[in-house]
């Protein structure tokens, strides 16, 4: 299976629906896997969960998070969170950069295809496209996989929703996404892959 593809069913099969509210335990298996589970369960309780949803969907995809950050050696994707030394949004774009895969501040919107992450600002957001699609006048919409939702029953950034967004284009032509600009993406194949990756 290609990262794309294992990227793609994570994030619609795994991801899409828990919440540490209703769904705790897998919520927390799949966003903090390796992390002590007391400081997982405080952490997952009251973090915006979309940085760690797509952190952990790209390690149960297979992606090799492994690469030289903050001057030590660590695997940005299963190393315990809180030993990678930086925030999720800077491990994920350094490893992006890392292997060449970064698109800072794109225009084309033929970047955002499934299996592509997206970071936008507004506050910073971080989503798995999972698809999209072209309407007959040309309006390209995509469908994503989001953590950093409410949470029905904790009313905090904790659930993992299906969402979609109209690409539209801003100043200078650079994408915004529901009225965010897009600070940039990285399609998930141009990552490698672990060599024990499903």
């Amino acid at each position: 299976m290609s990262l794309i593809d294992a990227l793609v069913y994570v994030a619609l099969n795994r991801a899409a629906g828990l919440s540490y509210g209703a769904t705790k335990e897998a919520f927390l298996d799949l966003l903090h896997l390796s992390d002590d589970p007391a400081k997982a369960s405080a952490m997952g309780a009251v973090q915006s969960c979309c940085g760690t949803t797509v952190r952990g969907e790209m390690a149960a995809a297979g992606v090799d998070g492994r690469l030289t950050i903050a001057g030590k050696d660590r695997d940005v994707l299963l190393d315990a969170y809180d030993t990678i030394g930086v925030d999720v949004f800077t491990a994920l774009e350094t490893l992006a950069m890392h292997h060449g895969a970064w698109r800072g501040h794109p225009t084309d919107g033929d970047l955002l295809q499934p299996g592509t992450v997206v970071i936008v600002t507004g506050p910073d957001h971080m989503f798995v496209v999972t698809d999209r699609s072209v309407s007959a006048d040309g309006t390209v919409t995509i469908f994503t996989v989001e953590g950093g939702q409410d949470d029905s029953l904790t009313h905090l950034d904790t659930a993992i929703l299906k969402k979609q967004h109209v690409i539209q284009h801003g100043a200078g032509g650079i994408l915004v996404l529901s009225g965010r600009p897009c600070f940039g993406c990285f399609a998930v194949d141009d990552l490698p892959a672990r060599p024990d990756a499903p």
